[in-house]
């Protein structure tokens, strides 16, 4: 009896190797399946670029005065202040993202660099918070880490920590973006 079970387990193994052994040329990677993969991606690059192009046109946005052509669209916004946060207009870059949760950043924060390190974005909120800026902390999105001088539940609020960084800091280095941004969380 022991052998007979024997010879089915190996009849079984033999014949699923067989099996396999039939089926891989049809996963085996030809010229026209890459050809064809190629040609469908620039198809969708093209579409997308096209797509892109018509969009800012209708929206009035030069993608030439961006910091990055594929980084989330940024625009110069007036704000009026209100009395209690100094009055007057703060004109600022502004650009919409998505916070990660984790990060609990409300829904506007002054931004004053990017980075792809984690450790790299820290280190200048460590030294910001030291420098004066006791609200500079890191947030994040899908992309990047951001380090932040202040946030708040609206632009307003932000108003006396972006000019006191302006007027402190005139030669400051922002590093992935060309000056003070405003983050609005989605």
């Amino acid at each position: 009896m022991p052998s007979i079970c024997r010879a089915m387990k190996q009849l079984s193994a033999a014949a699923l190797l067989i099996g396999a052994i039939m089926v891989m040329p049809g996963c085996k990677t030809t010229e026209k399946n890459y050809s064809e993969a190629y040609e469908v991606a620039r198809a969708k690059q093209q579409r997308d670029a096209e797509s892109r192009s018509r969009l800012d046109s209708e929206v009035g946005i030069d993608r030439s005065q961006l910091h990055d052509a594929d980084a989330p669209i940024r625009r110069r916004i007036g704000y009026t202040i209100p009395e209690q946060y100094g009055g007057g207009e703060l004109e600022a870059a502004t650009r919409h993202i998505v916070m990660r949760r984790a990060d609990s950043i409300p829904y506007a924060s002054a931004c004053v660099a990017i980075f792809k390190m984690k450790s790299n974005a820290a280190s200048m909120a460590e030294r910001l918070s030291a420098e004066g800026y006791p609200g500079a902390r890191v947030g994040s999105d899908a992309d990047a880490y951001y380090v932040l001088i202040d946030a708040a539940p609206s632009v307003a609020p932000l108003a006396p920590a972006i000019r006191k960084f302006i007027k402190e800091n005139p030669d400051f280095n922002y590093v992935g973006i060309p000056e003070l941004t405003i983050l609005i969380n989605r």
